[in-house]
């Protein structure tokens, strides 16, 4: 969670109302100098006052509210982004009205605006969801808090200097199944003679594991093909190489690689992804996950192999 922003800037204009209403007023005015009319004056500056005693409320009304973000988790390119914030205030006064939109960058072609929130004295957390269509940094313009509270006449605005950054991966898209193991095949022949390892239950089976793993029973019990799993064996190794997904569109190699990554993971498989460029180091678990994934969502757009 980032820490509040201090000396933030708040402008304060008249909405297209208060435009409406200060014609209003000039017209009144204009009647009663015409017309000579005491009663017309007494309008005219009452609502004159009135306009005045709404610009102090409004600019209250967001004097004082600061704005905290808390870091966002990665998503699939399709889902939506939640951008996540923190309203905090430290006053016993209540907030009314505010409104909290977010646009992306540079063109704001998406964006996202909060309904009316009110706000009492302590935090408030609010999400906002944001749509992706790409893979890779999504960058976002600095949040905007606003409020016409309380007569819609004039609109109270701030902007914290912050630009949240979301990194968006690639979709896990394709049919094509996980390759065959390459390497560690010994920690599993350790688990088809048994001997000091325990057994840990089955997982689906993948094309190379060995007949001697394969659960028969199950299978004449037309219960699937479950493969036995060994708490002593080490996970066997997986090299998911960008030439060994036969599709020619970059972006489709990339979405079966990251449904690879995914199967893998969750199959407890140590996998190494090897891109043109850069290759990981094998692995498993969610940090491993997540850098493979990253490696995914920043490859270069405009690089074809």
């Amino acid at each position: 969670m980032q820490e509040p922003l201090p000396g933030t800037r708040l402008y304060i204009l008249p909405t297209g109302n208060g435009l409406l209403f200060a014609m209003a007023l000039l017209v009144m005015l204009l009647g009663a100098i015409n017309y000579d009319s005491g009663l017309g004056y007494l309008f005219t500056f009452l609502l004159t006052g009135l306009a005045l005693v709404t610009i102090l409320h409004t600019h209250r009304n967001l004097t004082g509210v600061q704005l905290r973000t808390a870091d966002a988790a990665p998503v699939f390119a399709g889902e939506p982004a939640i951008f996540q914030l923190c309203l905090d205030n430290h006053t016993d006064q209540p907030r009314q009205d505010i409104r909290i939109r977010i646009q992306t960058r540079p063109a704001p072609v998406h964006s996202s605006r909060s309904a009316p929130i009110s706000l009492d004295a302590g935090l408030r957390n609010i999400e906002l969801p944001l749509p992706t269509h790409r893979r890779g940094w999504l960058r976002l313009k600095q949040p905007r808090l606003s409020s016409t509270f309380p007569l819609g006449l004039f609109r109270a605005w701030t902007q914290p200097s912050m630009e949240p950054t979301y990194l968006v991966y690639p979709p896990p898209h394709g049919s094509l199944a996980l390759p065959s193991p390459r390497g560690g095949a010994g920690s599993e022949r350790r688990g088809e003679s048994g001997g000091d390892e325990d057994f840990s239950g089955f997982r689906e089976h993948q094309r190379g594991d060995s007949p001697r793993q394969i659960h028969w029973k199950a299978v004449a019990r037309e219960q699937g093909m479950p493969v036995k799993l060994f708490s002593g064996a080490q996970p066997r190794e997986l090299d998911l190489c960008w030439e060994d997904v036969p599709l020619a569109d970059s972006e489709q190699r990339l979405a079966q690689l990251c449904r690879w990554i995914l199967e893998a993971e969750k199959q407890g498989y140590s996998y190494r992804l090897k891109l043109p460029d850069s290759q990981s180091v094998a692995g498993n678990g969610n940090a491993h996950q997540h850098a493979c994934l990253k490696m995914l969502a920043l490859y270069p757009a405009s690089d074809e192999s």
